[in-house]
């Protein structure tokens, strides 16, 4: 994957979260900035970087983790919503570092509405193969 790619990922979903609400950029920085937020640092001139395109001179900035935290706070979306979650097939383990106990169950909950989601779609999708033994 290209340098940037995950933050081009993220910059979409919160677009795309932005839209579904209706918000602007204004408003987004307004509720990062708020007290319940407290992310001080995503002011709309940050934000608007974010969502700089190719063609634009600078670089877009980077999506930071706590970017990506602060900003689904804001949404009142799981953060889950907004990584840029790849599947390796290769993969056999991940290692989860959360920094407070809050932080792990925020994201089982999110993870949790993720599967029943998930659960919901299958029907859908056709058959869902069995799990190798």
């Amino acid at each position: 994957m290209k340098d940037g790619a995950q933050s081009e990922v993220a910059a979409r979903r919160i677009r795309s979260q932005l839209f579904h609400k209706g918000w602007s950029l204004r408003r987004l920085a307004k509720e990062c900035q708020s007290d319940r937020v407290n992310a001080q640092w995503l002011s709309e001139s940050v934000l608007r970087n974010i969502f700089r395109s190719e063609g634009d001179a600078r670089p877009a900035r980077q999506v930071t983790v706590d970017d990506v935290v602060a900003i689904a706070t804001a949404l009142e979306v799981p953060a889950m919503y907004l990584w840029p979650i790849y599947l390796d097939e290769d993969l056999q383990a991940i290692e989860l570092d959360f920094p407070s106990p809050a932080a792990a169950e925020d994201f089982l909950r999110s993870l949790r509405v993720t599967i029943a989601g998930l659960v919901q779609l299958a029907p859908f999708m056709g058959t869902v193969p069995a799990e190798e033994e």
